[in-house]
């Protein structure tokens, strides 16, 4: 059974842990978005000192994490955005274990994320990811999310789809 819920500073050499694999396992398929620069722990530890930091574990392992938040790229002005206002969480940093990838954890944490959405009234969520992460892109576009645009972000080659999806309670 998946457990997802705040990350405390507790699960902090964990999440390292999972951030090291999934790092390597980007970098070997020639996705350089996550490097050694970035994401750093501090990023983490600010993540779950704002309490923007979930993490999902089932039978005591972590198995992935994602951080929402209201924190956009600077590169995210000027596009051409669904929502016209304020009513939007962005996720950043979502990642699931390499050994647990494909059995439905990402899709759990998109839902979650919709649910978080819906509970602190926000109607958008946002997100970005590398153009040639095609498992990232392929589950957005599976879960609703709607291809904005693209850009670029300084210090990082290639480019990045910005994806936004409209969150409706049902």
């Amino acid at each position: 059974m998946l457990a997802i819920r705040l990350a405390t500073f507790d699960d902090i050499n964990q999440i390292m842990l999972l951030v090291r694999r999934v790092t390597e396992l980007l970098n070997q398929q020639g996705n350089y978005q996550w490097d050694k620069n970035y994401p750093l722990q501090s990023i983490f530890e600010q993540d779950i000192w704002h309490k923007t930091l979930f993490v999902a574990y089932q039978k005591q392992q972590l198995v992935g994490i994602v951080c929402i938040n209201t924190q956009q790229a600077e590169e995210y002005n000027g596009l051409n955005w669904l929502s016209e206002n304020n009513n939007f969480y962005v996720i950043h940093r979502l990642a699931v274990d390499p050994l647990y990838q494909m059995s439905g954890i990402g899709k759990a944490l998109l839902h979650f994320a919709d649910q978080h959405t819906l509970l602190n009234n926000k109607q958008y969520i946002r997100l970005d990811t590398f153009e040639g992460n095609e498992t990232a892109n392929s589950l957005f576009k599976k879960h609703g999310y709607q291809y904005i645009d693209q850009i670029q972000y300084e210090g990082y080659t290639g480019f990045y789809n910005c994806y936004e999806k409209q969150i409706i309670a049902q």
